[in-house]
C-alpha cells in the first residue's frame, strides 16, 4: 500500500485535499499498517495523548500538531518524529517524514474506510474527495479521471487520469458511451477526439477524427480523415453538406 501511494501522490497533490486536522483526528478510530504488516489502532485524544492499540495490547504516546509549520509530530513506543502533512481528509490523512522523503505514513479513518484495500475502499474514497468521475470504456474497463473542480468539464487538457487504479499508461482510452477518444501522456490528458462519419457527394463514405476541446468540436485543420476500412484518403479536396475538406497526407489542411 504504501509504495502505491508513492506512486499517486504526485499526481493528487496539487489538489490540496485539506481541512483542520485537529478537528479530523481527535477521538477518531484511526489506523495505519507498520513496517512488520501488523494493523495498529490509534486514537488522538484533545489532550495531546495517543493511544495506541496492536492486536487489542495498549500503550500511550504522544501528538502535536504544528499548524503554522504544516507538520505533525507523533511519539510512538519512544520514538518521536516529525511529518509534514500531505493530505488532511476526515477519511484518509497522509504523512511523510520531510518534504523530500519517500517515506509515507497513511492513516484511514475506519468509520469511513472498512478497510486497507486500495481498489475497493481507500482508492474510491480518496478519488471521491478529488471530484472524479468514471468513464467506461469500449474494452469494459473504466477510466477515472480527476477533475480540479465539481464544474470542470471532463476530459480538460491536463487532468490526470488513473487506468485499473494506477496512473494511466500512455496511450488512447476510447469512451463507451460518448465514443470520445483521450489520449493520455505521462497519466495527462493532452487532447481528445471523437469520430464523425461524413459522405461525400460522390456517395464515398469519409470517417474524420476531430480533435477538439471543451468549447468547439467543429471539423477543421489537422483533423484526421479516413476511408470507411481507416486507410489513409488520396490527397484532394472531398465535398460533403457539411463542407469541402482538402487533405494533404491523410490531414485536413
Amino acid at each position: 500500500m504504501i509504495e502505491y501511494f508513492k506512486l499517486i501522490l504526485p499526481r493528487i497533490q496539487e489538489f490540496k485535499i485539506s481541512f483542520d486536522l485537529k478537528n479530523i483526528i481527535v477521538n477518531q478510530p484511526f489506523a495505519f499498517i507498520d513496517s512488520n504488516e501488523r494493523k495498529q489502532n490509534l486514537i488522538f485524544k484533545k489532550n495531546g495523548e495517543l493511544i495506541v492499540s496492536t492486536n487489542g495490547k495498549v500503550t500511550m504516546g504522544k501528538w502535536e500538531l504544528l499548524t503554522k509549520a504544516n507538520s505533525f509530530i507523533l511519539d510512538i513506543n519512544g520514538e518521536k518524529l516529525l511529518y509534514q502533512i500531505v493530505i488532511a481528509d476526515i477519511g484518509i490523512v497522509v504523512l511523510k517524514i520531510n518534504r523530500d522523503d519517500n517515506d509515507i505514513f497513511v492513516l484511514i479513518n475506519e468509520n469511513l474506510i472498512q478497510s486497507f484495500d486500495i481498489e475497493t475502499n481507500i482508492l474510491k474514497y480518496l478519488f471521491k474527495s478529488l471530484n472524479w468521475v468514471t468513464v467506461k470504456l469500449q474494452n469494459g474497463e473504466e477510466l477515472i479521471i480527476l477533475k480540479k473542480t465539481r464544474d470542470e468539464f471532463i476530459g480538460t487538457i491536463g487532468q490526470y487520469v488513473f487506468y485499473k487504479g494506477y496512473p494511466a499508461p500512455d496511450g488512447c482510452y476510447n469512451s463507451k458511451v460518448s465514443g470520445v477518444i483521450y489520449y493520455v501522456v505521462e497519466c495527462k490528458i493532452i487532447r481528445k477526439s471523437i469520430i464523425e462519419e461524413v459522405t461525400t457527394y460522390e456517395g464515398k463514405m469519409l470517417r474524420i477524427e476531430k480533435f477538439f476541446n471543451n468549447l468547439d468540436d467543429r471539423i477543421g485543420k489537422g483533423d484526421l480523415i479516413r476511408s470507411a476500412n481507416g486507410d489513409i484518403v488520396l490527397d484532394g479536396s472531398y465535398h460533403t453538406k457539411n463542407g469541402v475538406y482538402t487533405t494533404r497526407n491523410g490531414v485536413i489542411q
